[in-house]
């Protein structure tokens, strides 16, 4: 898909819709493009669900995060 068409908006409604569905707190891990890291990040601070823990990493430093602890993983 192109860039800037607002897909991290809509898969961070997505998850915020699944978690008021489900009850409870999610927590996502996006990972992303270095370079794209800190306008990823922008866009899920300004978004503000308190109905997610979304944490934002590059592909680089997946390896060292516990994936085991996120309900949902998106991979932009």
């Amino acid at each position: 898909m192109q860039v800037r068409t607002g897909k991290t908006l809509t898969s961070i409604a997505t998850c915020e819709n699944l978690a008021i569905k489900m009850g409870r707190i999610l927590n996502v891990l996006f990972v992303t493009k270095k370079k794209a890291l800190s306008g990823i990040q922008k866009d899920i601070d300004a978004y503000g669900s308190p109905h997610l823990d979304v944490n934002c990493i590059n592909y680089d430093s997946m390896s060292k995060m516990p994936v085991s602890r996120y309900n949902v993983l998106i991979l932009d």
